[in-house]
């Protein structure tokens, strides 16, 4: 009902969406949750969308747990290796359990608490919910870095802690013509982003810097709060940021509230295909 509430073209990807619902949850009968919950996840990506999808319990929680940028784990950003379909770790957050532990990006994740990661079946949100956990538990995790002749195992005993992910990079460069720059490299979008980008703004500030560049290079999206409030730190007050339109041609705009803190200086948006 909420993808028929909110969807636009009940005919997208060529699907008779209302059949399709009907087909799937009311004449077809599942044995089970596990069973009724995969039935949804096939009649959802049958419309070839890739921006709709059916989480699960366990991948929403994933999801929510990323968003607002804590949870207890061991500080691993995961990605797929679009090739040969392994989970590997695409960063390391500093001081956390799996950089004390020894794991570098790129090693590849083997096994998890006993359970084999398969490369083209199993997925990032897989990993990361078994990954995830309550605080201070421990669990094993198997690595192989490298490949061929080169190639390493690592078996390692890590024990979960609260981790704060970090989502705001920085750093100052020099450009000639401009003077310093001051670089802002956002990972992700989450409840605390805005804060974060502010403060790290006025480390630049204080350091000399006079233009500035949001690197959003391989950001995958995240929390929209947190992209709204993060763009109305540069841009005046009342300036739509976003607009969401409904099936029925309601339109949401989101606005700034308030003028941002720097609304002068140069500013320069990096972005590639995965932003």
């Amino acid at each position: 009902r909420e993808v028929d509430r909110v969807y636009i073209d009940r005919t997208f990807g060529g699907q008779d969406w209302f059949a399709l619902r009907q087909k799937t949850l009311y004449q077809q009968k599942y044995k089970g949750m596990a069973e009724a919950q995969n039935g949804i996840e096939v009649m959802i990506s049958s419309l070839g969308d890739k921006y709709t999808r059916y989480l699960s319990p366990q991948k929403y929680q994933s999801m929510v747990n990323s968003a607002t940028g804590s949870f207890a784990g061991v500080g691993i950003e995961l990605k797929l290796n679009p090739v040969t379909g392994a989970v590997f770790a695409n960063d390391v957050e500093a001081n956390s359990p799996a950089s004390d532990g020894g794991i570098l990006p790129k090693d590849v994740f083997v096994m998890v608490d006993g359970v084999q990661v398969v490369p083209g079946t199993t997925t990032p949100d897989d990993v990361a919910g078994r990954l995830r956990g309550e605080e201070g538990s421990k669990l094993n995790v198997l690595m192989k870095r490298g490949s061929g002749e080169d190639a390493k195992t690592l078996d390692l005993i890590l024990t979960r802690k609260k981790i704060q992910t970090t989502s705001v990079k920085t750093y100052l460069s020099e450009m000639e013509g401009v003077g310093k720059v001051g670089v802002i490299r956002i990972k992700s979008f989450s409840s605390n982003t805005a804060s974060l980008v502010k403060e790290n703004y006025n480390a630049l500030k204080a350091k000399g810097a006079v233009a500035f560049v949001l690197d959003l290079r391989n950001n995958p999206g995240g929390l929209l709060p947190g992209g709204v409030d993060t763009a109305g730190l540069f841009l005046e007050q009342d300036k739509p940021v976003v607009f969401v339109v409904d099936k029925k041609g309601v339109v949401d705009a989101q606005c700034t509230y308030t003028k941002g803190i720097d609304v002068e200086s140069p500013l320069v948006i990096l972005v590639n295909d995965q932003t």
